[in-house]
């Protein structure tokens, strides 16, 4: 997390000097919309994520079958 706040900081300064009339939360919003480096998410959020995304796949499969009995 802390490389991706620093990189949204940096990117943020960037803007800063050449656009120093807008607002703060107009230049983050325009850093934020920027494609990233890199993925920033953990290995263990990734886990999760799927986890559940495939929690949900099992929860609607077997929703179906019960349905057409």
């Amino acid at each position: 997390k802390r490389r991706m706040f620093y990189e949204i900081y940096k990117r943020y300064k960037a803007l800063r000097e050449n656009d120093s009339s807008s607002s703060i939360s107009r230049l983050v919003g325009k850093v934020v919309s920027q494609p990233a480096p890199e993925f920033y998410i953990s290995a263990s959020s990734a886990k999760i994520i799927i986890l559940k995304a495939r929690k949900k796949w099992f929860e609607k499969k077997a929703k179906k079958r019960q349905q057409s009995f």
